[in-house]
């Protein structure tokens, strides 16, 4: 509405509600995850690979890991998508994709709204290039 400030231009917007308003309720599955699984928390320990820093860590689905990867290292690099899910132990298809969608939404969206919150203009842009990359099927 005239004086709000939009935070998502308002194709995107109405895309990102098309997207929540079809999505369906159902039961899911919550396990430990990390909540900010990425290269910085990773440390090579004589080549056995060690996760740190639990800050964030709680119990959600496990595709709450995936999607900062998704959009980050793994955008546009699809043998080291392919090497990272062989090491996983099963490839992307095989989780929840309404898990996944509502995932990629929430976290796209959610740093945009922190971003501006603390004034990291650059934060806040990464966002909206999250929520642009899902809309477009990038990622």
């Amino acid at each position: 509405t005239a004086g709000r400030l939009a935070l998502l231009d308002p194709t995107a917007l109405s895309a990102t509600r098309q997207h929540l308003t079809g999505m369906r309720a159902h039961p899911v599955e919550v396990r430990f995850t990390h909540g900010d699984y990425q290269p910085r928390n990773w440390l090579d320990d004589h080549g056995t690979l060690r996760v740190i820093d639990f800050g964030r860590a709680a119990q959600r689905p496990v595709e709450s890991d995936l999607i900062r990867l998704l959009h980050q290292q793994l955008a546009g690099a699809p043998i080291l998508r392919d090497a990272f899910f062989a090491g996983y132990g099963h490839s992307l298809d095989k989780f929840d994709p309404d898990i996944l969608n509502a995932e990629h939404l929430l976290q796209s969206v959610s740093t945009v709204v922190w971003a501006h919150q603390v004034g990291d203009q650059a934060f806040e842009d990464k966002g909206r290039a999250m929520v642009e990359s899902f809309l477009s099927g990038e990622v």
